[in-house]
């Protein structure tokens, strides 16, 4: 049996469960576990399979936030993405907001790096996305065993970033587990 569930991060409890249908995917799944909560006041992170347009639709329909990876599944997003994000690093753009990072534990120095910055006002791709307001992107950098691993994420999110403040959060990694980083949200 294959199913998702809507997870309550800082109580460590599963508000709810949803089977995902034969011959269907995670996508129509999660949308109906949304239809199923109140989510009003709530930020709703998923991975990058559910960088989708109609479920941030019905996230935003909820009177929720969302935090939705992007990565090739919505490939003109992710350029235009990448590229507003280029465009702000670039030229020092001051709407925009950094946190950087660097800890050294279990013998691996790690570094991340968080930027946010307002949606660019001219985009008719940003435009598509219910309640986008927000770009950002998360850099990391570890070292172990003197290996270097690099990746980065980036992310679309509804809420504003004047509300930006330092915090924790649950990032899933799969569907058995989590990691708690700290970062500009």
């Amino acid at each position: 049996m294959h199913s998702v569930s809507a997870w309550a991060c800082g109580l460590r409890l599963c508000l709810a469960l949803k089977s995902v249908d034969d011959k269907s995917n995670e996508i129509p799944a999660v949308q109906a576990l949304v239809d199923m909560l109140d989510l009003a006041g709530a930020v709703v992170t998923a991975d990058a399979m559910h960088c989708q347009r109609e479920t941030a639709a019905k996230i935003v329909a909820r009177q929720a936030d969302y935090l939705l990876i992007v990565k090739g599944n919505q490939e003109t997003l992710q350029t235009e993405l990448k590229q507003a994000l280029l465009q702000a690093f670039e030229t020092d753009c001051p709407r925009m907001r950094r946190c950087r990072q660097a800890k050294r534990n279990h013998g691996r120095e790690e570094t991340r790096e968080v930027a946010v910055l307002p949606v660019p006002q001219n985009s008719a791709v940003f435009a598509c996305w219910p309640g986008l307001a927000t770009l950002g992107c998360i850099y990391r950098n570890r070292e172990l065993d003197g290996r270097v691993e690099e990746s980065t994420d980036i992310s679309s999110r509804a809420c504003r970033p004047k509300s930006v403040r330092l915090r924790s959060i649950y990032v899933r990694i799969d569907r058995s587990k989590t990691r708690n980083i700290t970062c500009w949200m």
